[in-house]
Parts: structure tokens; sequence; C-alpha cells
């Protein structure tokens, strides 16, 4: 459902009627019916703010001209403010046309056209996002460089607000994953006396899979979906201009301290999912299985090598570069309004998440052809 493409207040005497989105000729009925809802009477104010304005065309311009020219019938004091240079442009031009004609009917949708504009979207999202990298890069050698620079104290924070407090909702899934993994594996591994390959299967699939996919996914939505919502909301509120304009990289003061916090904190929280996965799994198998606590632990030694359980906590600074450069990257596009903050962040999690599902199964596809 598309967001109302205005809205209307009142204050001392004015009532001001805020543009917002979209408006081109597929959505005019959603516009007229808004335009509608404006009520206009004599020796009233009404101001028109195109701030929030993404995208402004013919048959957009067309219908505000004319709700303006029925304001203006009725008395109505109407005036424009804060419009984009081109579309401020645009109603001049259209305003000085003698008649124009729009199809108000709603536009059939071309495949073609679709697929064209999502490869076109598709293609900038990712040159832009390359950029960002480039970007990200030399602040980061720039650093590393001159240790000094690093914004330790934002770093800190960071680790604080997306490792130390993201422990509960990480234990808590990661014990249920043990326990339904046990579970579901003592069901069948019982029917074929091979109760005690149990462990084999809850440390394997919990340290080299699970448990680093898991935590990542919930980082992703807890601690991705803030990184974005937090910049994004900076840029709406012209934050992020305030900075550049002091001379300070926002790059360097909050992009660095989220990278360098995720990569010090995922592994750990991958760690304790480990340890809070494999643990539950134990008491499971104890009530289920008979698997005593001493038996599981000695096959526990034999069953999980250094060697997997490495390959899980090593995957923590690899999930953590894509999914905090994602959500920042995400967070500076955010442009116009609120309602933008909330687009980016909920594109942000879906990106999030699909780049650390890809990422480890391309790492499970390679370390297994390389029998690690």
């Amino acid at each position: 459902m598309n967001p109302s493409p205005l809205s209307i207040s009142k204050s001392q005497g004015t009532l001001k009627v805020v543009l917002r989105g979209v408006w081109q000729i597929e959505r005019v009925p959603q516009l007229q019916e808004a335009l509608q809802k404006v009520e206009a009477s004599p020796k009233t104010i009404i101001e028109v703010d195109g701030k929030g304005l993404e995208a402004l065309d013919t048959g957009g311009a067309y219908i505000l001209l004319k709700y303006m020219g029925g304001w203006r019938e009725r008395g109505a004091q109407v005036f424009l403010s804060n419009f984009k240079g081109e579309h401020q442009h645009l109603l001049e031009l259209l305003s000085q046309t003698p008649e124009v004609k729009v199809c108000t009917k709603p536009l059939t949708p071309n495949p073609f056209h679709q697929l064209g504009e999502w490869a076109h979207a598709l293609l900038k999202d990712t040159l832009d996002f390359f950029a960002f990298l480039g970007e990200a890069s030399a602040t980061a050698l720039s650093i590393l460089v001159k240790p000094h620079r690093a914004p330790w104290r934002e770093t800190f924070y960071e680790i604080e607000q997306t490792g130390a407090k993201a422990i509960p909702i990480v234990v808590l899934v990661a014990l249920l994953a043990g326990v339904v993994i046990s579970y579901q594996g003592a069901l069948q591994l019982k029917r074929f006396g091979a109760s005690i390959f149990m462990v084999d299967l809850l440390a394997i699939s919990m340290a080299r899979e699970m448990g680093p996919l898991l935590t990542a996914i919930m980082v992703a939505g807890r601690s991705g979906s803030a990184y974005t919502a937090q910049i994004g909301t900076m840029k709406v509120n012209e934050e992020v201009d305030a900075l550049r304009t002091l001379g300070i990289s926002p790059m360097e003061v909050l992009v660095m301290p989220k990278l360098g916090a995720l990569i010090v904190a995922l592994p750990l929280l991958i760690f304790l999912a480990d340890l809070v996965g494999i643990g539950g799994g134990m008491v499971i198998s104890r009530q289920i299985l008979d698997i005593s606590y001493h038996d599981f632990i000695s096959r526990l030694r034999e069953a999980l090598s250094l060697q997997s359980f490495l390959v899980g906590v090593a995957k923590g600074p690899i999930f953590a570069l894509p999914l905090a450069l994602i959500s920042c990257f995400r967070g500076f596009q955010v442009e116009g309004s609120a309602e933008s903050v909330g687009r980016y962040t909920t594109i942000s999690v879906v990106n999030t998440i699909f780049a650390v599902i890809a990422i480890d199964a391309l790492l499970s596809v390679i370390l297994g052809n390389m029998g690690i």
C-alpha cells in the first residue's frame, strides 16, 4: 500500500500542505483523492511545501496546479515553498501552457519497462556501493597508518551496544537451536541405535554453520537495522551535512566505529552461541538418549576438532564486513522523509541477511573443496 502523497497541518492561520513521495502520472487518481481533502476557504493561507517531493512529472504537476487554481478561486492565498529547482521550473513552465490534457486512468505496467527500471536501479546501487566501499577502504587504511586518528571511544561504545547488549537474544536463539537440533536428531538416530553420534551432529552443525549463521542473522536484524536507522535519521535531520561542514568525516566517525565493533564483537558472540547451543543439546541428549554428561563431553572432544571450531569463529569477521558496510551504505541513501528511513531500513535488513547466507554458502563450498 502506497503512503499518502501529502500531509496537512494548520498553524497560526496557515494551512500547510506538505508533498512527499512520487508525484507521477501513474498515481494521478491517488493524488486527486488526497488533494480533495484540502479545505480552502476565503482568506485562508495555504503553503504548499515540496521539500519531501522525490519525483515530479507533467501529470503530477498538472494535478497540483489544477487544485491550486481551484483554491485561489475560492479566495485562498496559495504559495509554494522548498521546491527543488527542477520541480519549480516544471511548475512555472506548465502554468504558462494554455491547456493540458492528462490521462487519469492508471497505466498498465509494461514488464519490459519494469525490468529495465529494476536493472538500472540495481546497476546504480552497485556502482554507488563500490564507491562507498572505496571510500571506506581509504579511511580504514588512513586509520591503520595513523592509529591516533581512530575514534576509539565511539568504537568501544558500539562494541557495548552491538556485543554486550546482544548477548541475551543470541543466547536464547542459540539455546533453542541446540535443543531443536538435538531433539530432531535424537528421534532419528535412536531408531538405528546410533545415539552417540548425536554429539557429532550437534557439535559440527552448531560450531561450523548454525552458530555463526544464526548469530550473524540476529545481529543483522538487531544492530544492522539500528545502524541504517541512526545514519538515515541523521541525514534527514541534516546532521551528516553538519559534520561535513565542520570538517569531520562521516565515514570516520559513523562507519569505522561500527565496522570495528562488529569485527570484534561478532566472533565473541559466535563463540558464546556455540557453547550455549552445544550445552542445550547436551541436556536434551541426557533426557532423551540417556547420554551422560561425561560421555557427551568425551565424545565431543573426538567429534569437534579445533579446526572446525576455528572455522566457525573465523566467519565472524567475514560476516561483519558486509553486515556493517551494507547497513551504513543504506543509511547514507536515506533522503527526504521519515518514510525513507523505514524503507531503507527494511532494504538494509533484507540485503544483509541475504549477503550473510550467500557468503556462508560460498565458504561452505570453498572449504569443502579444500578439505577443511
